[in-house]
């Protein structure tokens, strides 16, 4: 899938870059997919599918470093998939509850108005 990157006889980098961190993602190699969504969301800024993949992307980095007991680190992750796509739902909830494991009441309350 990641090298078919023609489409109509016309090469388009970021349906490239997309395909490569899709393959990356299936993969659970997620560093590599947020570099490639990355990239094609540098060529098409706007593009709602790019974004959500790349979104998605950080905050299963985020439970992944949540899991190796590192809520700091994922804190980290799941604000920078919110500033990526701030309705992610599960980047919200992943964040009240790290906020909560770092003793952070109150940013976890705030959190917690914002999905309800």
């Amino acid at each position: 899938l990641a090298e078919a990157h023609f489409y109509q006889n016309d090469p388009d980098p970021a349906l490239t870059y997309f395909s490569k961190g899709v393959d990356s993602y299936q993969s659970r190699n997620f560093f590599f997919a947020k570099e490639n969504f990355q990239k094609a969301l540098d060529y098409q800024p706007d593009n709602f599918i790019f974004r959500g993949y790349l979104s998605t992307t950080l905050t299963n980095i985020g439970v992944d470093y949540f899991n190796s007991s590192k809520p700091g680190t994922a804190v980290d992750y799941f604000m920078q998939s919110l500033s990526v796509f701030p309705v992610n739902l599960e980047a919200l909830y992943d964040l009240m509850i790290g906020n909560i494991v770092l003793g952070n009441f109150e940013q976890s309350a705030a959190v917690a108005k914002d999905i309800i």
